[in-house]
């Protein structure tokens, strides 16, 4: 079995989008939705990357396209505000939302009609931009961070189980984790939910020593990722003689879709960094780049270069316009 090659794409949700807001509703239509994996050979070159979702994700509005330059499903990861958010779905599509209308059309595509609740999407993505934080530290594999974990881990875990008793200071709780949390507690949520309770109590308990509990949250956040990770298993794809993974592209949303890569990211061991400029996550394909897009790395550049040279060039700025200060 082999990755995505560039013989196939998963399909944009919508080639064109139209977002309607009402209070908590986003009314989403979409004309021209295609819900199995395209052929390259079959696209024109000047459509593919508005055919291609994650080319299409990829690409920033107005600046230079280079292959570093991928915040691709990140920038649902910092979409941390309703403009944003609103923003991110005009572009690129609901998360996931209700099929209101369903309408095939004569070229083959479909035109759709979404509710999508914007409560129910700020949720998705804080457990999305969750998820993400986990993936940053355990990358990072000894210099994972437990304190930035327990933080993710915290946003993951549903608003009805953060209370105090999952962060108790018991004194007899175990030191040896078990495979699952069980208890009323924890009756009706998944693992993700069960196993992120357990690590706010282990990193919270006195009765764990200090040196248990990193390891012990990083256990945990290993549990959470792969059960998120799990709800949104990619499909496999017949191409040619050869089988490849790609995520379903279904009428309610792109959030398989968004998951997918995110899972390829994990699998990959890849360093999400966070840019110096604008505080936005990035994959990291080149060691030390600090900022997400060349337009954030300009502006870093020019931020050092006025850091180390602004006494001489407000001397020369002097020299030119006298009287000025």
């Amino acid at each position: 079995m082999k990755e995505q090659g560039n013989r196939v794409v998963s399909p944009v949700w919508a080639q064109r989008i139209d977002v309607k807001v009402e209070e908590d509703s986003l009314w989403v239509t979409g004309w021209g939705h295609i819900y199995g994996p395209l052929s390259t050979g079959e696209i024109d070159r000047k459509n593919l990357s508005n055919l291609d979702f994650f080319r299409r994700l990829r690409l920033r509005q107005s600046e230079v396209r280079r292959p570093e330059e991928r915040s691709g499903v990140y920038q649902y990861a910092d979409a941390t505000d309703d403009e944003k958010l609103i923003d991110f779905v005009k572009r690129f599509g609901p998360v996931w939302g209700r099929v209101l209308s369903r309408n095939p059309e004569s070229n083959g595509t479909t035109t759709l009609m979404v509710l999508e609740n914007l409560i129910q999407l700020r949720r998705g993505q804080e457990i999305f931009a969750g998820a993400v934080k986990i993936i940053r530290e355990l990358n990072r594999n000894a210099k994972a961070d437990p304190a930035e974990i327990v933080s993710a881990l915290k946003i993951i875990l549903p608003p009805n189980m953060r209370n105090p008793s999952c962060e108790a200071n018991m004194e007899d709780t175990p030191k040896v984790i078990p495979p699952i949390p069980t208890g009323v507690d924890f009756v009706g949520n998944g693992i993700a939910e069960r196993f992120s309770a357990l690590a706010l109590e282990l990193w919270g308990s006195k009765g764990v020593p200090e040196s248990d509990k990193k390891p012990a949250v990083i256990i945990c956040a290993r549990q959470v990722l792969c059960d998120l990770l799990n709800r949104h298993a990619p499909v496999l794809v017949p191409v040619e003689n050869e089988v490849i993974e790609l995520p379903v592209m279904p009428n309610e949303g792109i959030m398989e879709a968004l998951y997918f890569q995110l899972r390829l990211d994990f699998l990959a061991q890849r360093l999400i960094g966070t840019c110096l400029n604008c505080g936005g996550h990035f994959p990291v394909f080149r060691r030390g780049t600090k900022g997400c897009s060349t337009a954030c790395r300009t502006a870093l550049r020019n931020q050092k270069y006025w850091k180390t040279h602004k006494k001489a060039v407000n001397r020369n700025r002097r020299k030119k316009h006298p009287g000025r200060k």
